[in-house]
């Protein structure tokens, strides 16, 4: 065999293999959910005008005003914890479905001790 015959064949090796790798990097998603799916973020952040915070005893209401963001109505916020916050509720993913085993302790333990995070947004009733 002519070294230009040995090159082809192993030209052509590299070639699937590196497509190969290709589809198993960025094509190999396993699990039930869709990765697109996003149903929980929000893209755009500037339609949301109240955010309100409760736990069982303390509730916390955001207000967007001309001047920013006021802390129930009466305190005025910092700008990178705004920020910080609005960076959360747009990059929030699903992480995987919930065990059936696990749904009904799980729902118990978040009503008891989570955190009720309720956004309102511009134009949506």
């Amino acid at each position: 065999m002519t070294a230009r015959i040995v090159i082809k064949r192993y030209l052509w090796l590299l070639v699937l293999f590196g497509i190969a790798i290709y589809f198993f990097i960025f094509h190999n998603k396993s699990g039930t959910i869709n990765p697109a799916s996003k149903s929980f973020s929000i893209t755009d952040t500037s339609s949301i005008n109240k955010i309100i915070l409760s736990n069982d005893s303390v509730t916390i209401t955001l207000n967007r005003t001309d001047k920013g963001w006021l802390l129930n109505n009466s305190f005025t916020t910092r700008a990178d914890a705004i920020k910080a916050l609005m960076n959360v509720l747009t990059l929030i993913d699903i992480g995987s479905p919930l065990p059936k085993v696990v749904s009904d302790s799980l729902s118990a333990l978040t009503s008891s001790k989570g955190l009720r995070v309720e956004v309102i947004m511009a134009g949506i009733t």
